[in-house]
């Protein structure tokens, strides 16, 4: 049984990983960090009798990799976005998108840290969600982008996107 978000009530939530001292200390009580995927609030809840253990997942030459530190869940996707960065532009295609970042996949060379102004059209949805990103990662063409800052409702606009995804997934 999942805990509803104590700000939007929805029970789209996800159990973080502890982060610091008084996360660790506060799991020998049974009470763990969660975020909820439609609006990103963070909060702790009781879950008495549960003991979760870190999961690893295997990589296609058969190590293990550490878990992902992600707040957000990502989503698989493919929508067109079109972004500006210094006095370039460009557009490329999202591949997976959370409420916290996306992956994109384009043909620009972008380096780490670089800024970047995006407008995401997703699917069904008129008009264009407006977000800033800062480029995390580089790996051939495809970019781990981490959403910095968004305007109005925009964030809003995008939890929706991703409950609707949520449900068609659970369909």
């Amino acid at each position: 049984m999942r805990k509803p978000c104590p700000q939007c009530g929805e029970s789209k939530v996800t159990r973080m990983h502890r982060r610091g001292i008084l996360d660790y200390l506060s799991s020998i009580c049974c009470v763990y960090p969660y975020c909820c995927q439609a609006c990103s609030q963070c909060f702790k809840a009781l879950r008495l009798g549960t003991r979760f253990v870190p999961l690893a997942s295997r990589r296609s030459n058969g190590s293990v990799k550490p878990p992902a530190r992600r707040q957000d869940r990502r989503f698989q996707t493919s929508f067109t976005v079109v972004f500006s960065w210094r006095h370039t532009g460009g557009e490329g295609i999202v591949t997976e998108i959370g409420l916290g970042g996306c992956r994109l996949k384009t043909d620009v060379e972008l380096t780490e840290n670089s800024p970047l102004n995006l407008k995401l059209q997703l699917p069904g949805s008129k008009p264009e969600i407006r977000v800033d990103a800062v480029v995390r990662t580089v790996e051939n063409g495809s970019f781990g982008l981490c959403f910095s800052r968004f305007l109005g409702d925009e964030k809003k606009r995008l939890g929706q996107f991703l409950i609707q995804l949520l449900m068609t997934e659970a369909a």
